[in-house]
């Protein structure tokens, strides 16, 4: 049962990524920023499900592309993103820019090598091995929005990504091995509203996507899954 987890943050609770997620799905994004350097970027996903907890608050984090770079994909930030304080179910607009310093400081710190493994799994050339020779990592263009996916390499089928829930990680840095487990939530068909859900498991540097077992429908509310998607995670 969802209540029984060891990791009591649940889906619902992130509403306030609702907006977002749904312009990621359909394919109408608006771009960030920057704020030190002006660089335009453009949200592609978002991997929520380790805050709250006893240090911070609620928040997620947001991976972005840099636009322009003549045609070159340049790497992929990433920040957190939080609710609004007076209004925990609204998205604050503050954090989707990249702010360095101020109230609405969000660089993630201590926290990027955790996270930054996310991010290089779409940079090109930068995921050759991360598959284990099953999966291939890439982003594409639709109707004008830049999306990553996930393919498998065998049937071809791609998984564009938008939502990547982390059920249970790590905590111990200095572990000889590490983990990140919890589920894709993904499309498809970019162009489909439908969405679907499969687990995953990140290990010591490759992604494991299974191609066996059911392949859920992620009924939710704008992007935002049930909290069920927290069920019948992988084991590590």
């Amino acid at each position: 049962m969802v209540a029984k987890q060891s990791n009591r943050n649940r889906p619902s609770e992130y509403v306030w990524l609702a907006e977002l997620l749904a312009s990621i799905i359909g394919n109408t994004v608006q771009l960030v920023r920057d704020v030190a350097t002006a660089q335009q970027l453009q949200p592609m996903f978002v991997v929520a499900g380790a805050c709250p907890n006893s240090f911070c608050g609620m928040q997620a984090v947001q991976y972005a592309l840099p636009t322009g770079g003549g045609g070159k994909q340049q790497p992929i930030d990433f920040r957190w993103i939080k609710p609004q304080a007076a209004n925990p179910r609204l998205m604050e607009r503050q954090t989707l820019d990249r702010q360095p310093k101020g109230p609405h400081k969000n660089d993630p710190g201590r926290s990027r090598a955790l996270y930054v493994q996310f991010a290089e799994l779409f940079e090109a050339g930068g995921a050759a091995a991360v598959g284990g020779g099953l999966l291939r990592f890439g982003v594409d263009t639709h109707a004008g929005a830049r999306r990553a996916y996930i393919e498998q390499i065998r049937s071809g089928e791609r998984h564009y990504i938008f939502l990547i829930w982390q059920e249970s990680w790590t905590s111990n840095p200095f572990a000889s091995s590490k983990f990140i487990v919890g589920k894709l939530v993904y499309q498809r068909d970019p162009s489909s509203p439908l969405l679907y859900e499969r687990p995953y498991a990140y290990k010591d540097g490759v992604l494991s996507v299974p191609v066996d077992g059911p392949e859920l429908a992620a009924e939710g509310v704008e992007g935002v899954p049930p909290d069920r998607i927290k069920l019948n995670c992988l084991k590590v």
